[in-house]
């Protein structure tokens, strides 16, 4: 049937996100779709008593839409105790075998929606609605099911299941039909913009979230993805050291380019500047380079602009100033560059009470205070700086870590799109969000979102909507959480990465768009599609995939802290489930008396970067302290067979050989080591391949020191492994 203009209340009030009135209520709802019983179905079966009273309830729904717009606004004063009477009446006299129907459900969890449906199991919202160019949204799906929080609930026989999945999120702000209609036929605010902002923010669209298509290119773990400022086009960076420009509509890579970086591409952005023809990026190397693009895309030149002195982990742009890039690194230096001066400006050093610098992971530029900028890393504190005087305005973590500030990590946070708030993700922790203004919530509590693990890499987390309605993050089972940022409540769980371990999630500028990347080498896009993909599972595949590996700390509403510069920040021992840390954050040994030996064999790879005249002399064995490659290949050959000596806790292993090898790249002024260790034994000989590696490069710089200081030794990594319980493993 076609749904008209007359099918719509026009006085009925809607209740917001606010508390405000926007839906109808209750007894609207069982009035219009009809509950009460047909006294002429008593002697039919179910299914044909159903069908035989469908077309009744449909034409009695139309009557009662339009006597309710005539007489809402004269009876209202009456209306409320009729209306509870008649929804005691409908409860007492429901039509048989509707116990379970989408209005019952409607009405036990106060879902205060209009639903229009069928009784019949043949029938569908598909068959009831009929809007032009919308069909799609509404087949085989009972329209009910994006005002639903949660799936059914488990059987009671079930063991109770997680406490943060019984959080709700509030109550579905955005209603299919009504906006649709308005949309139709137009008027005063009612514009495209409009309803694309709404749609974004609504839950409806985040429970229809599936993934579109994967962009697929790079040779390495994806680690950065954004979006330009028209959202049209996408840049991700990767371990294989390229950058890849998207049209990712149309799943179409435009161009790609060697970034210049020598070691794994952490972050990359889009400058603010017009034409988006300037890409900044920033690596493992401890550089950021700065790329020109030209019309098409084609980079013109890369140059750098900042090198820190360990990795770059984290860019951020200042949108006053579109020129200038702050980047923070792992040793704990933020530095500021202006694109259109030669030498950056280094800010300041992030520093605890006892003057010791704190290893940083991740920096965000408020984005209306702009002089404002909040760092995070080796330790549990939001720190808050001033960049005009470099001091430190603020601090935040959760009271429950006061204790053990130094014994979690927080690997991302940023700020929401007013700036009133930051949200952090914590390793081996949940997800907390602080109130900038004035330092905690009304409510007395942070935010927590719970329900994803955080362990084995640095996962970043984003803000969602327009408004900022939504937190999203990753996690270390490969699925992708959405919470509600009010209530807590999660209410999407999607399956990421297949070789788990989603890091990155980047929402688009303007529409209900998500990019996400991590160790796969691809990058996916998510777009809300035609049904909700919260199915029956929903609880049941959460509460699988919830982290069981570290314990959850005293109190789950705890207050924000803000504290000054001379907080208390007391060294402590980290904890984790490493197979080296026992479950009280003790280091151990593996015992591995048990294991059976077998034949192992593993190698690993590193690089040797020298200046051009350093390099000459090494090519042609004229190094004042000798033959540099014959040293460095012996040198890692004892390296190997010594491992056990060097890391503590490896265990002396019998190697049955070891090879290294150096080759010169011309190209790049570059020694490439490689090293291949095999043993017949209880454990594997990674750890032996590595330190072959390492000890070869630190040679040829000790050889090669008094010609060039600033030798670089970059990209030490593991490419193969074989045998033992794992089994086989090699890096693409």
């Amino acid at each position: 049937m076609q749904f008209g203009m007359n099918d719509l209340p026009k006085d009925v009030n809607y209740r917001d996100r606010d508390g405000g009135s926007l839906s109808p209520s209750t007894d609207q709802i069982m009035e219009s779709t009809g509950s009460g019983r047909n006294p002429d179905s008593s002697s039919m079966p179910e299914s044909e008593a159903h069908n035989a009273s469908f077309s009744t309830r449909t034409q009695r729904t139309r009557r009662n839409y339009r006597r309710r717009h005539r007489s809402y606004s004269s009876s209202s004063s009456s209306s409320s105790s009729e209306a509870s009477g008649r929804s005691a009446s409908a409860a007492n006299e429901q039509e048989p075998g509707l116990e379970n129907s989408p209005s019952s459900l409607e009405n036990e969890s106060s879902q205060d929606s209009v639903v229009l449906w069928s009784s019949s199991s043949s029938s569908s919202p598909a068959d009831l609605v009929n809007l032009a160019g919308t069909r799609h949204l509404f087949e085989e799906e009972d329209l009910s099911a994006s005002h639903q929080s949660t799936p059914m609930l488990r059987s009671s026989t079930v063991e109770p299941k997680p406490a943060f999945l019984s959080k709700k999120p509030l109550q579905e702000n955005f209603l299919i039909h009504k906006e649709f209609y308005d949309r139709q036929i137009g008027g005063c605010g009612k514009s495209c913009a409009g309803f694309v902002s709404r749609y974004t923010s609504s839950l409806t669209s985040i429970q229809r979230m599936k993934r579109l298509h994967k962009l697929e290119f790079h040779k390495g773990c994806v680690n950065a993805v954004a979006f330009n400022s028209t959202g049209v086009m996408l840049a991700s960076g990767s371990d294989d050291l390229k950058v890849g420009l998207w049209d990712w509509a149309r799943k179409k890579l435009l161009c790609s380019f060697k970034s210049g970086h020598t070691s794994n591409i952490l972050d990359i952005k889009y400058m603010h500047l017009i034409g988006d023809s300037h890409l900044v990026s920033c690596a493992r190397d401890g550089q950021v380079r700065l790329s020109d693009l030209s019309a098409v895309g084609i980079s013109k030149n890369t140059r750098r602009l900042i090198e820190h002195r360990s990795s770059a982990e984290k860019l951020a742009l200042d949108v006053d100033h579109p020129h200038v890039v702050m980047s923070i690194s792992n040793d704990g230096f933020v530095t500021q560059s202006d694109i259109r001066e030669e030498k950056p400006v280094k800010l300041l050093r992030v520093r605890d009470e006892n003057d010791s610098a704190v290893s940083m992971h991740c920096i965000c530029i408020n984005p209306v205070l702009t002089n404002e900028y909040c760092v995070c890393g080796g330790d549990a504190i939001v720190r808050i700086y001033d960049r005009r005087n470099a001091k430190l305005m603020k601090c935040y973590s959760p009271s429950h870590m006061q204790d053990k500030l130094r014994r979690k990590q927080i690997t991302s946070a940023v700020y929401s799109h007013d700036g009133r708030e930051i949200v952090a993700n914590y390793q081996y922790e949940d997800v907390y969000l602080f109130n900038t203004e004035g330092g905690q919530f009304t409510n007395g509590s942070v935010r927590q979102y719970e329900g994803r693990s955080n362990i084995n890499s640095v996962k970043g987390v984003s803000f969602y909507g327009p408004n900022s309605e939504y937190v999203i993050s990753g996690s270390d089972c490969g699925h992708l959480y959405i919470w509600d940022k009010d209530s807590e409540a999660l209410v999407q769980c999607l399956r990421g990465d297949e070789a788990e371990l989603v890091n990155v999630t980047v929402p688009h500028p303007f529409f209900p768009i998500i990019a996400s990347c991590g160790v796969d080498d691809d990058v996916k896009i998510w777009i809300p599609g035609p049904k909700s993909t919260v199915g029956e599972k929903f609880e049941e595949n959460v509460e699988k995939n919830s982290p069981n590996d570290f314990p959850p700390d005293s109190d789950s509403s705890s207050e924000v802290h803000e504290s000054d510069s001379d907080e208390d920040t007391s060294s402590c021992r980290s904890t984790g489930t490493f197979s080296h840390v026992d479950t009280s954050g003790k280091v151990r040994m593996v015992d591995v008396s048990d294991k059976k030996k077998t034949s192992r064999s593993a190698t690993a790879t590193g690089t040797v970067i020298l200046s051009k005249p350093a390099f000459d002399l090494l090519s042609k064995n004229a190094v004042d302290k000798g033959d540099v490659l014959t040293v460095a290949k012996i040198a890692g050959i004892q390296g190997a067979k010594r491992t056990s000596e060097l890391i503590p806790l490896c265990h002396q292993l019998s190697l049955s050989r070891v090879r290294v090898d150096l080759t010169l790249e011309h190209e790049s002024n570059a020694v490439r080591i490689e090293a291949t260790a095999s043993a017949s034994d209880v454990t594997g000989v990674e750890m032996e391949a590595l330190t072959a590696v390492s000890v070869a490069a630190l040679t040829v710089y000790d050889m090669c020191k008094a010609v060039d200081k600033g030798i670089l030794i970059s990209n030490i990594r593991l490419m193969s492994k074989a045998g033992g319980k794992s089994g086989d493993w090699k890096r693409d």
